[in-house]
């Protein structure tokens, strides 16, 4: 798209794991595509439910691209998700 809608929350700011989860969960059906910027541990911790290759090598401005076949973000889990790129600066 030609804009993209901010929004900025510091509660995910060294947020667990269960809490990134939930904000992913409970986003508005309106959003279609989600970019999720954080800190470890919590991002980590989440890419290791999804995939514990990636995880183990995630640095400092990693990017991992992840996708699912779900269409209700309340059905986002470890489970349903897959990496489908893994960038680093």
């Amino acid at each position: 798209p030609n804009s993209a809608e901010i929004h900025y929350d510091d509660s995910l700011y060294q947020a667990s794991v269960d809490c990134l989860w939930h904000k992913i969960q409970t986003l508005s059906p309106l959003h279609k595509n989600v970019m999720l910027v954080g800190h470890n541990p919590g991002l980590s911790q989440m890419l290791n439910a999804i995939d514990n290759t990636v995880a183990r090598t995630f640095p400092t401005c990693g990017i991992a691209i992840c996708e699912s076949t779900v269409e209700k973000w309340h059905e986002i889990s470890p489970h349903n998700l897959r990496v489908s790129a893994f960038l680093q600066a």
